[in-house]
């Protein structure tokens, strides 16, 4: 354990993510909401201009082709006793041991809580260990073959929130803002396990866009996306031919165990 001086407010706290992808978006608005103020945002994995952070958060390091030295690398290049580094991982691959041995010694398995990972970025902060290991639930529900889905989204930060329920399960992930981008990619003779459709979109909305797709022959489930829950949306849901509606916001364990249950009834 290390023992440092604590700061009084973790508005204080020098918080840096290295990320290179929209995910970080998330991470910086959870942490914000939270009372982090000295955040960082960046894709390089030097400390090019010297910088000095209490907490390095590294999103998914573990997909780099040679994640020894990319972690080497970053923690040579941020080495501070006044640093710690937090690993968001998505895979389920690596044991706790393994992780060890490379020098990831605090991580966090996606999807993330808000709170609870706020809750542990500022506990790595203070000087402990955090390690998470993926729930038994979710152990079943990997994919070993990836299943392919289309997430039909025009909000971004829920696109990010689906997207890290889904690497869960080993999935291959393809986007569209509005149902016509989603006629579109299966038109171009994309084949998807199934379809997660959000109900209100610009352009063309999720109604329309389900009964193309039936009309054009394609059956592969879809689940409706809507933060409205009455009874007449649930029942326009079943009349357009969608197979299973979902409340926003999104719950992961509920919504992967819909997933789970429809492509295998396939």
């Amino acid at each position: 354990m290390i023992f440092r001086k604590k700061k009084k407010r973790i508005s204080e706290c020098r918080v840096l993510i290295i990320d290179n992808d929209e995910t970080s978006k998330l991470t910086y608005l959870y942490l914000d909401a939270y009372g982090f103020k000295n955040i960082t945002v960046s894709r390089q994995i030097y400390n090019s201009k010297n910088a000095q952070y209490d907490v390095v958060i590294l999103n998914d390091i573990i997909n780099h082709k040679n994640i020894n030295y990319t972690f080497n690398i970053i923690k040579e290049s941020f080495n501070s006793p006044e640093t710690s580094f937090l690993a968001l991982l998505s895979s389920t691959s690596y044991s706790k041991e393994y992780l060890n041995q490379l020098g990831i010694s605090n991580y966090l398995l996606r999807p993330i809580n808000s709170t609870s990972f706020c809750d542990a970025v500022k506990r790595v902060w203070n000087g402990e260990q955090i390690y998470d290991d993926l729930p038994e639930q979710y152990q079943q529900l990997f994919y070993k073959v990836q299943k392919k889905i289309l997430v039909v989204e025009d909000d971004e930060i829920n696109q990010l929130v689906i997207e890290q329920a889904l690497q869960i399960i080993n999935a291959k992930i393809d986007y569209a803002s509005n149902g016509k981008e989603a006629i579109d990619l299966i038109e171009q003779n994309n084949y998807y396990d199934l379809i997660i459709m959000d109900l209100n979109m610009p352009v063309l909305n999720g109604y329309d866009a389900t009964k193309e797709i039936r009309n054009a022959g394609h059956a592969m489930p879809i689940i409706a996306l809507s933060s409205d829950s009455s009874d007449s949306i649930r029942e326009k849901v079943k009349e357009v031919g969608m197979n299973a509606f979902f409340t926003k916001p999104i719950n992961t364990d509920s919504l992967l165990h819909i997933i789970r249950k429809l492509i295998e009834k396939e």
